[in-house]
């Protein structure tokens, strides 16, 4: 018993030796664990800046069940203790910049400065709120001139500028307006001015990703001197390429929709949704089904679930196209015709994973080459991109209009190719110019505004609709604190936490002292 009780100890001793190991490699689960332990008894508390951080995010998140566990299971800080942390707020975009400037500071390579800037919209309240302790008024415009004698007018949208590093992981906002309407000279003059900020903090922009609506398109020929073009020159930088692309996941989920909507026709045949609803038809009631995942909302997707970019990637993935192929040579009349379609679908969803690639070993595990990160530019990928994949979708509109059917849309065909092109260019570019080893795509998406937007409407109350104030509040705390946290359901095909884990307070610490000195 003494030996076994002695061993028990050793074990507990090992575990809290492995939990300080965690913590000196920047562990966030290890540093709070050891912060809760040595401040238990302690009457005045001393908190890392991590442990600060996820109390930030946690109160914001839930303030009852924060406050349940500060009163009763937990030593967590206090409220006054997260105020003195997020400090004044007053001057966004000052915030905006050191946050800027931190997170420069991190970066130790001029490649890590290479990054993506991108731009969407978020609808929110038209709401008004006069607060007092801060002597300032939310929900109108910030967007236009306060002359005296104009009207102001109240902001029913939220723009949201983030930069995104290709070669580097970081996330950050670089701008955010509350508008109700913009005129293109309008965007096109906060657009530089956003360019003209991160170049001045060091940063390289080298792409502008936004969706295809068409203020965005009018945008883009601004920027190419009244044509639309895929490669411009820098604005702000010489010498260097400013690339313009609108997002792939907006596109794909626009593929998608039109595939639901309506039948079109290619040279091989008539494209249609039917057949997927057969299927869907077929394995209802059935205890094992080819296809699990697929639901009406798929199939019949209202208008808040076809944003939804999950869903049309599923619609589109290899486990419909392998039943739908399965039931065709299986002999099912009903299926016979269905080549067409599954070529479209195959097409899609290989356009969605060419410009999915995340890792650099990922392909390995998962063994799908179309997901390898690109390292040479004789890869049959970007030659897919440049040429197949256009000639395809001028295919399905020129088929489509001679059979008398719609086809795709004109504003959703530009898109894809537009966007395909884009994409060819940019990593052509990274890989003979810049000297990028490998380039992993998925950084080119939206998904890290996306994330924000569904981090902003979770601190509003998992609110769609939020007010200009509490939109307000959340990007402040996310440039304070650094981090994000996104909804499972939010519209983003990847998972973004961090935005960036430079230390924004050490970095005013150290220019009050600078100051002080000189």
């Amino acid at each position: 018993m003494r030996e076994l009780e002695e061993k028990v100890k050793n074990l507990d001793a090992l575990k809290i030796t492995k939990i300080i190991e965690d913590a000196n490699n920047a562990d966030e689960k290890s540093i709070f664990l050891l912060d809760l332990i040595k401040n238990h008894y302690k009457k005045i508390p001393r908190w890392s800046e991590m442990s600060l951080r996820l109390c930030t995010v946690w109160r914001f998140c839930s303030p009852k069940g924060y406050r349940f566990c500060h009163n009763n299971l937990l030593k967590l800080p206090s409220k006054s203790t997260i105020s003195r942390f997020l400090g004044d707020f007053h001057g966004q975009n000052k915030l905006i910049q050191e946050r800027l400037c931190a997170e420069i500071g991190q970066l130790k390579k001029p490649v890590e400065r290479i990054c993506s800037l991108i731009m969407d919209d978020m609808s929110i309240k038209e709401k008004v709120h006069y607060c007092r302790t801060e002597d300032r008024i939310y929900g109108l415009e910030t967007t236009s001139s306060t002359r005296v004698g104009t009207k102001p007018k109240v902001a029913n949208k939220m723009l949201c500028f983030v930069v995104q590093g290709l070669s580097t992981r970081y996330t950050i906002p670089a701008g955010y307006f509350f508008h109700s309407s913009l005129t293109t000279q309008e965007l096109y003059l906060l657009t530089k001015n956003i360019l003209q900020l991160l170049t001045n903090c060091g940063y390289i922009v080298i792409r502008f990703v936004t969706n295809n609506i068409s203020t965005n398109v009018a945008l883009f020929k601004k920027f190419g001197n009244g044509s639309l073009k895929n490669s411009i020159n820098h604005p702000i930088l010489e010498h260097i390429p400013l690339f313009l692309s609108f997002d792939f996941c907006h596109a794909l989920k626009n593929a998608r929709n039109l595939f639901l909507d309506h039948d079109m026709y290619s040279s091989q045949g008539k494209i249609s949704s039917c057949y997927l609803k057969l299927l869907y038809d077929l394995q209802e009631g059935m205890p094992v089904k080819p296809v699990r995942y697929l639901t009406k909302k798929h199939l019949f997707p209202s208008n808040f679930e076809k944003m939804n970019v999950l869903r049309a990637i599923q619609v589109f993935s290899p486990t419909v196209t392998s039943s739908l192929k399965f039931l065709k040579t299986a002999g099912d009349d009903r299926f016979v015709d269905a080549d067409a379609s599954i070529f479209y679908m195959e097409n899609m969803y290989h356009f969605f994973q060419v410009h999915n690639v995340s890792s650099r070993d990922h392909y390995l595990r998962s063994l799908d080459s179309s997901i390898a990160p690109y390292v040479h530019i004789s890869d049959e990928r970007l030659d897919w991109l440049n040429v197949t994949f256009p000639k395809y979708i001028d295919d399905i509109q020129k088929t489509s209009v001679d059979v008398g059917f719609k086809g795709l849309t004109k504003e959703t065909a530009h898109a894809l190719q537009f966007t395909a092109k884009s994409t060819y260019l940019c990593v052509n570019f990274l890989l003979s110019q810049v000297g990028f080893y490998y380039v992993v795509t998925r950084s080119f998406s939206s998904d890290a505004v996306e994330a924000m937007f569904s981090h902003v409407r979770l601190k509003g109350g998992s609110n769609d609709a939020t007010d200009a104030r509490a939109a307000d509040y959340a990007l402040r705390q996310i440039l304070r604190c650094g981090i994000v946290k996104a909804s499972h359901s939010s519209n983003t095909a990847e998972n973004v936490n961090y935005i960036s884990p430079a230390n924004i307070l050490n970095l005013q610490e150290n220019r009050e002292s600078f100051t002080k000195h000189t």
